[in-house]
């Protein structure tokens, strides 16, 4: 269920223990998604704010992983950070296989509307469940 509220929005985020899941948002339905079903998200609803400068990222590399070039961290396009303190993410990715390192991976396409829809929210609700 996505929940809208006056200048607030919710995401709501289900993983499985093969690491895939769905994120749900009020203007996109449903999605597949693919998190880190060992990770340890907040456990409780937590709140991001899209217009805090650090927040929202078109294009951003990782400080952590390389993805082929040595020094050059992976692209991450469409980022939004969900924790600054473990460097943790909602951001577009190739594919929709495996797991992440922690990350919420999106398809481009699912990234990209998720960044347009949030980033003109003050607040965005954010609840992580397993």
């Amino acid at each position: 269920m996505c929940i809208r509220e006056k200048m607030s929005i919710k995401i709501m985020i289900k993983l499985n223990s093969n690491h895939k899941g769905t994120l749900k948002c009020p203007g996109m339905g449903e999605i597949k998604c693919v998190g880190n079903y060992n990770e340890h998200y907040p456990k409780n609803e937590f709140t991001i704010h899209p217009q805090d400068r650090n927040t929202m990222f078109p294009q951003y590399r990782s400080r952590t992983y390389e993805c082929g070039v040595e020094g050059v961290g992976c692209l991450m396009e469409y980022s939004i950070k969900l924790d600054g303190t473990h460097g943790i993410f909602i951001h577009a990715w190739i594919n929709l296989e495996g797991q992440s390192h922690g990350c919420i991976h999106l398809l481009r396409n699912d990234a990209k509307k998720l960044f347009n829809i949030i980033k003109n929210h003050k607040r965005v609700r954010v609840q992580i469940y397993k």
